[in-house]
């Protein structure tokens, strides 16, 4: 019972992300229909349409699918692969935040190898490893530091 409950809570959100892609492919397909019988008095003709795709849009989907209205079905075929796409790239990513190494280190972090310890070490020299530490700190702080010491 729990494996079900867990996945419908993985499933539900992109359902119903495809559901509200089917009613907004369908308005705008719809809308374009429209468009094209009334052209210039779309105008005029626009709010009762609007009204009635909106309040049926199971009827003016099913509609189309019967008429096999090439808009709508790439339309609609597109959004669900999207969002297909968008769920299995989502669960891929979600594994791998998750994906430790064997060492006692959190997410994909690594302690290194030696071979890259030593390449980064070599890349600095020590002059530039004392000179970098120096402009990084501010003076007015260490002074501050050294007198609370004395203290």
């Amino acid at each position: 019972m729990e494996t079900v409950s867990k996945i419908a809570k993985r499933v539900i959100p992109y359902l119903l992300a495809i559901v509200i892609e089917l009613y907004l492919t369908t308005l705008a397909v719809g809308s374009l229909m429209a468009l094209q019988v009334y052209k210039l008095q779309i105008g005029e003709h626009y709010s009762p349409i609007i009204k009635d795709l909106s309040l049926h849009p199971i009827k003016y989907a099913t509609q189309y699918v019967e008429q096999r209205n090439p808009l709508f079905l790439v339309i609609a075929a597109g959004a669900v692969l999207y969002t297909l796409f968008l769920a299995i790239k989502w669960q891929n990513n979600r594994k791998k935040d998750w994906e430790t190494a064997d060492t006692d280190t959190h997410g994909s972090a690594t302690w290194g190898s030696v071979k890259e310890l030593m390449n980064e070490y070599r890349r600095v020299s020590p002059t530039n490893l004392a000179e970098n530490f120096n402009k990084s700190i501010d003076p007015s702080v260490i002074q501050k530091l050294q007198e609370k010491g004395e203290q």
